[in-house]
């Protein structure tokens, strides 16, 4: 079993995969808890170029595809490194430098 904390709370959620979703659910109410909910919900089969949309982390996104990170490649829930992007609400220069990389694939 593990422990998640909501306002004062303490619940108990068995951890295996099919408890992901719900405790994704209990972290999006959470305030503040949407970032790690959708790196919870995302990061099985996720790239580091994911991750890094995932964690806010446009430079590393950036770097990641200078040095020529696939941006084609779909995680475990169907998503590629510009659909998480979209999700994540990321700049405007971070997702016209995924398209090209996913244009350029």
């Amino acid at each position: 079993m593990h422990q998640a904390t909501q306002r004062s709370r303490v619940i108990s959620v068995p951890v295996y995969r099919e408890a992901l979703p719900s405790l994704t659910v209990l972290s999006r109410r959470s305030a503040g808890g949407l970032g790690r909910s959708n790196y919870a919900y995302h990061h099985s089969g996720a790239t580091p170029l994911m991750c890094s949309i995932l964690t806010s982390s446009f430079q590393a996104t950036a770097v990641l595809l200078a040095a020529g990170a696939k941006a084609d490649i779909r995680n475990y829930r169907g998503k590629n490194a510009e659909e998480l992007a979209l999700e994540m609400s990321a700049p405007s220069h971070v997702l016209s430098a995924l398209r090209s990389a996913r244009d350029s694939t």
